[in-house]
């Protein structure tokens, strides 16, 4: 099993006109590998793997073993569930695309038997919360420890200090926001025998049944901190190669979503000031339309990388709604293709999002439940618990981004207008129930190629569901039947 915690670092210094002592380290232009370092990190050298092609400096990594220091003598025997299990660091590292976008990451890998059986099992929701809570130092020298995923805005100021010039041992002038933490992700790789219970709302995304990887994704939250998780599966028959590249293109894609995000939201606090024919604003410019292109993209790397952004984008919004308007007035000095891509971009991550109210917690057995009121899409609005809400919201934005003909784009929405309607009314387990089984007739529906077994499977739990509604089952039924029909699948 291999746990690899990302922490995303935006540096908005490549977008300043005024000096700010970014050194040219910072820029990971002209590496001298094995001989150049980040001062208090490590050595920079070339991955023992390489990179992939599709990503841009993915090959090199400073060895950033001086960045993070584990506390104690036997720091990850917490992790272990036997005696016998042995987990160890596996690497430390900083990486950087040379502009906008660093991050820090840290693996963490157990062993199995000489015979590659698992030595035991684990329950990685307890998992998650062990590594969350393990004692780190921030550089590794600091006598001060914090919590791993507390770690955040430490590291944001080290690496700021390591990258910024020195006049006679006097670092020069810094913002602490010029070079700023973004959310952590976790990602736990591992095989099929090695996982005795999932962590709890935890959805499947995508099965790459070819090379023999199954990825799914929950959240967990440690001290305020929502922090995303993405676990892929492997087995005997897993194509190495290709989860390794999953594992990359998921740790790439969250460090530029979380570093458009920051990067952005300065641009419209006019904290990154725009100024025509600037070097500065330039470098601004095509940082947002190669990072804006990239995220319009259906696949990436043979992987669909729209069925990961879908569920990455729950983290939260890019661009909050109310600040829309202001960024978009800061942008318009920017020329006019980079303006009209980056408000498109704007629009549909707004028009998709989901205004969500936590109102108060409810204890069902031994778990707690957040209640919430969601208002989805043209108004909708949904009393019920967070999981039910995600699965609604995930379906909203299916239909979104979806490239249907209006008439099936439209009998979708009125579906999920309805399913949100009767969930309201329906006990808290049939209406999570409800709302998965809409997110899977959505995602089927909306696909080139829908698979009829699953669609008519997720098409009856919600025509069984709206038998027990009375009245608000009329709507549920009409629009399953006339949406079964437009795609060929006529229900009696």
């Amino acid at each position: 099993m291999l746990v690899a915690i990302q922490f995303p670092l935006a540096d908005c210094r490549a977008f300043l006109s005024a000096d700010t002592g970014r050194l040219p380290i910072a820029g990971w232009t002209g590496v001298r590998l094995g001989r150049d370092f980040i001062r208090g990190a490590g050595v920079i050298r070339s991955r023992l793997l390489g990179g992939i092609e599709e990503w841009a400096s993915e090959e090199l990594a400073c060895q950033a073993h001086g960045t993070l220091a584990f506390c104690g003598t036997r720091p990850l025997s917490t992790l272990v569930e036997t005696s016998r299990r042995t987990a160890s660091c596996a690497f430390r590292r900083f990486l950087s695309n040379g502009v906008a976008v660093s991050r820090f990451e840290i693996g963490i890998a157990d062993t199995r038997t000489p015979d590659n059986r698992p030595i035991a099992r684990y329950d990685l929701g307890l998992l998650l919360d062990r590594v969350a809570r393990l004692r780190v130092r921030v550089p590794a020298r600091s006598v001060d420890p914090c919590d791993l995923l507390q770690a955040t805005g430490r590291l944001s100021t080290h690496f700021l200090t390591s990258t910024t010039k020195r006049l006679n041992g006097v670092r020069a002038a810094t913002q602490n926001w010029w070079l700023e933490a973004g959310n952590p992700v976790v990602i736990v790789e591992h095989w099929t025998d090695e996982v005795s219970r999932s962590p709890r709302a935890t959805k499947q995304v995508l099965e790459l049944e070819a090379a023999g990887v199954r990825v799914s994704h929950a959240w967990f939250t440690h001290a305020g901190i929502r922090v995303g998780c993405w676990m892929l599966e492997r087995s005997l028959a897993t194509d190495r190669d290709v989860i390794r590249r999953m594992r990359l293109h998921l740790l790439r894609l969250h460090a530029e979503r979380e570093c458009l995000r920051l990067v952005l939201r300065r641009v419209g606090s006019a904290q990154i000031p725009i100024v025509r024919e600037t070097d500065a604003s330039e470098a601004l410019q095509r940082y947002l339309n190669e990072t804006l292109a990239l995220f319009s993209r259906e696949d990436r790397d043979g992987l669909p990388q729209s069925e990961l952004l879908k569920v990455a984008s729950r983290a939260g919004d890019v661009v909050a709604p109310g600040e829309r308007a202001t960024l978009m007035q800061q942008l318009q000095p920017i020329r006019g293709n980079v303006l009209r891509k980056t408000e498109r971009f704007v629009a549909s991550i707004i028009n998709s999002a989901a205004s969500v109210h936590i109102i108060n917690t409810l204890v069902q057995g031994d778990q707690n439940v957040a209640n919430q009121i969601t208002k989805i899409g043209d108004g909708n609005v949904f009393h019920g618990n967070v999981v039910t809400a995600q699965h609604i919201q995930g379906s909203f934005n299916t239909i979104e981004k979806s490239k249907v003909d209006d008439e099936l784009r439209e009998l979708l929405k009125q579906l999920t207008n309805s399913v949100t309607a009767m969930c309201n009314k329906l006990p808290p387990e049939d209406g999570e129930r409800a709302a998965r089984d809409l997110e899977t007739l959505v995602t089927e529906a909306v696909s080139p190629q829908p698979r009829k077994k699953w669609y008519e499977l997720s098409a009856q739990g919600l025509l069984d569901a709206a038998k027990s509604v009375g009245e608000i089952a009329a709507p549920v039924i009409a629009t399953i039947k006339a949406i079964s029909t437009v795609l060929g699948y006529p229900l009696p």
